[in-house]
């Protein structure tokens, strides 16, 4: 009776915590974010960094100043160099930004539960999602093997041993997933925590798998952008170069040519 009690209290404790943060933490989306796109938006996959301008709140000075470039659809592009930020403010509701975008973040997210349920997290599409689609997703990233002899889709994520490395290649596999929705592919420094023969695995799936999608990719290992169609290079804030990587290499004293270099 006396540990029932005091699971009664802790839980009692976490249910008062979540409702103060849910009243008094500020929302993310903003009032003016109202405009709703089409359904099928974006059809084509370009990308227009207008006159782009970024803060991390109202008191602080912008850690994006003055960003202007286009990535065409179907076209990979990288940003690298010292970025503070690549988050803009658009009227748009986030939310609805985000459900069509499909990122694969630094960090890896699996959730409790099933494999099927970690494969296709957001709740609203279960039904559009056959097993043998998620299968074929996993197949592709080299995981449905082991997750078979695990017990299928039906075993529980956290009966899976992943190293990070093969944890960003489920996320692949997830992204996979929702390829056909969502024609831009962010990789937010997605291979940041893989290994070498890993981080050469992931490259070749984006290279067949979005071969006529746009990706945006934000890098620090540069090794990893020369197949890219332009490279965006920031500097204190600011866009100095973008161009094809080649092109960048050329440029004696560049931003890009210091960083390759440094790298080497």
């Amino acid at each position: 009776m006396v540990v029932e009690w005091t699971e009664l209290e802790t839980s009692l404790g976490v249910v008062a915590r979540l409702r103060n943060m849910e009243m008094y933490t500020p929302k993310e989306a903003q009032d003016s974010e109202t405009v709703l796109p089409e359904p099928r938006w974006p059809q084509s996959g370009s990308v227009v960094f207008d006159n782009i301008e970024a803060a991390y709140n109202t008191n602080c000075d912008p850690v994006l100043r003055n960003v202007s470039f286009k990535v065409e659809a179907g076209q990979k592009a990288a940003i690298c160099g010292r970025i503070g930020s690549t988050i803009s403010t658009t009227i748009m509701s986030r939310t609805l930004l985000r459900s069509h975008l499909n990122i694969i973040p630094q960090e890896p997210i699996l959730f409790l539960g099933s494999v099927r349920m970690n494969a296709i997290p957001f709740i609203s599409s279960l039904s559009s999602f056959k097993d043998n689609n998620i299968i074929t997703a996993l197949t592709i990233v080299g995981f449905w093997t082991i997750i078979y002899s695990r017990g299928g889709l039906d075993a529980d994520m956290s009966s899976i041993p992943l190293s990070e490395g093969q944890k960003q290649l489920f996320c692949l596999a997830r992204a996979l997933l929702r390829r056909d929705k969502c024609p831009i592919l962010v990789l937010d420094e997605a291979k940041s925590n893989t290994d070498h023969h890993t981080d050469e695995q992931m490259q070749r799936i984006i290279r067949e798998e979005w071969k006529d999608k746009t990706v945006i990719a934000v890098v620090h290992k540069l090794k990893t952008v020369m197949d890219c169609d332009g490279i965006a290079v920031l500097e204190k804030g600011g866009l100095v170069e973008f161009d094809a990587p080649a092109e960048l290499l050329k440029r004696e004293g560049g931003v890009f040519k210091g960083l390759w270099d440094s790298q080497r």
